[in-house]
């Protein structure tokens, strides 16, 4: 498979952190296996696959060929059915409700036609282009085109959000609380509208985040010194967040964390 990033330009970086695009070639008809953890924010999919859905979720149905997804709080499996090629756009975590005015939690753990942020055209308009790289540009003028009108972004969770992930998660909802002069229940609501999940979930998905990257650069001798550094109340409240966030026993996780596909969402249908 080819996987790329594209980033995006400097006006649409408060909304966008980047585009992607993966594929794989048309003649390797053997399935493929994405493994999905859960990720701190939404995103846009369209795939190209002369006219049908590539991939089916984990009870065997297809997907759609262009879909919207909001905040997931579980991690997915899906399956190609062979070759195939995709571009996305994937969003800050506030980025959905500033450039689209939709309720973040309206999308939670779902994938819906574009038609839920207005947005059939584009869909269409990338679908009908061939390369890859002009399927990201089409996006890319189209999202500057939304920055245009684009609703006035909450500056109070915004600041919420840089607080959490500069700590790497290691900070509470009282101090968010105490800090920005709010009551809990307030700060809730507009977590939800803006990000689509509370703020002390979002908390334990970026301590999550930051478990994956210390995996990853393998510092740590034993898993049970990563629960130390991250502050976790104890090894079952760590074990509790990796299985609930990726699907996996830690120890499962840090083996096999550089091959799996940690920020495509390309999770399943709606129930």
């Amino acid at each position: 498979m080819f996987y790329r990033i594209v980033p995006p330009p400097v006006l649409l970086q408060e909304f966008v952190r980047y585009f992607w695009i993966l594929e794989d070639a048309p003649a390797d008809t053997a399935p493929k296996t994405l493994n999905t953890l859960v990720d701190d924010s939404s995103g846009l999919i369209i795939q190209h696959g002369e006219g049908h859905s590539a991939f089916v979720d984990s009870r065997g149905r297809e997907l759609k060929t262009c879909f919207v997804y909001g905040q997931a709080t579980h991690p997915s499996t899906t399956f190609s059915k062979g070759g195939f090629s995709l571009v996305g756009v994937h969003f800050q975590p506030h980025g959905l409700k500033s450039l689209f005015g939709v309720d973040a939690c309206l999308l939670t753990d779902q994938m819906n036609d574009l038609d839920a942020i207005n947005c059939q055209e584009i869909g269409k308009q990338v679908y009908d282009t061939v390369k890859p790289e002009e399927r990201i540009s089409i996006l890319n003028d189209f999202l500057l085109e939304r920055l245009r009108n684009h609703l006035p972004t909450d500056r109070l969770v915004t600041y919420c959000l840089d607080q959490i992930r500069t700590k790497g998660g290691q900070i509470t909802v009282p101090q968010l609380l105490q800090a920005c002069n709010i009551s809990e229940r307030q700060l809730e609501r507009r977590f939800n509208t803006v990000v689509g999940i509370p703020p002390k979930l979002y908390i334990r998905v970026i301590r999550f985040r930051e478990a994956l990257r210390l995996m990853r650069q393998k510092q740590f001798n034993k898993l049970s010194d990563i629960a130390f550094e991250l502050n976790y109340a104890d090894q079952s409240h760590f074990i509790r967040d990796i299985r609930e966030f990726s699907g996996y026993a830690p120890r499962s996780l840090s083996q096999e964390v550089n091959e799996l596909v940690v920020n495509l969402h390309l999770g399943s249908s709606p129930s």
